[in-house]
């Protein structure tokens, strides 16, 4: 299995973000979308990705992501329940994910 960089660079970039934010108390979301060069909707959808489950992102990293879960559809798709476990439902992965 071929991992999918594109969904393993959002990780990467969700955690950035959300680092960037807790290490600048002055720093907005808004402020982080101009140095971003994005609008700041983009930040959000984002930024959610950084509180996915660990087993996701483990999956996601190894190349275990249900087929069609592309960085475009979690992007769309980003109201992420806080339950891990309805998280792995909505975005189509089995119990052992």
């Amino acid at each position: 299995v071929i991992p999918d960089i594109k969904l393993i660079q959002l990780l990467v970039k969700a955690d950035l973000y959300f680092r960037a934010l807790m290490q600048d108390k002055h720093l907005s979301m808004t402020k982080l979308a101009e140095r971003e060069g994005v609008v700041p909707s983009y930040i959000t959808r984002i930024l959610r990705l950084h509180f996915l489950s660990p087993t996701i992102k483990r999956a996601i990293i190894d190349g275990r992501q249900p087929p069609e879960l592309t960085a475009r559809q979690i992007t769309l798709d980003s109201r992420f329940p806080l339950c891990w476990e309805d998280q792995r439902r909505q975005l189509g992965f089995t119990q052992s994910a």
